[in-house]
């Protein structure tokens, strides 16, 4: 049983595949890093559109809990930092 390829060995049969004897050094680096962003930038669609599946998939009802969650904890955190913090108007001795 054959393992699967790496990217980099798809990569390297895709170059010898499309460079010729003139191709430079410089070019193959180009081709390279254009093939890495393309991958980048697939492999960032697919996270979003799967993102909005889920979002999508999920009840309207989940997400406004947890916003609902989230305010509440804000406004405990930002009230223990108010109380934590030292009143700069007064000066205790």
């Amino acid at each position: 049983m054959n393992p699967q390829p790496t990217m980099n060995q798809l990569m390297d049969i895709f170059f010898a595949s499309i460079a010729t004897p003139s191709t430079t050094l410089r070019e193959r680096y180009f081709l390279r890093e254009s093939l890495y962003s393309l991958q980048r930038l697939s492999l960032s669609q697919h996270k979003l559109d799967m993102a909005i599946s889920i979002k999508k998939l999920l009840p309207t009802y989940h997400f406004t809990q947890n916003i609902k969650q989230k305010k509440i904890i804000d406004a405990h955190e930002e009230h223990a930092e108010a109380k934590n913090k030292p009143n700069s108007g007064h000066h205790n001795h």
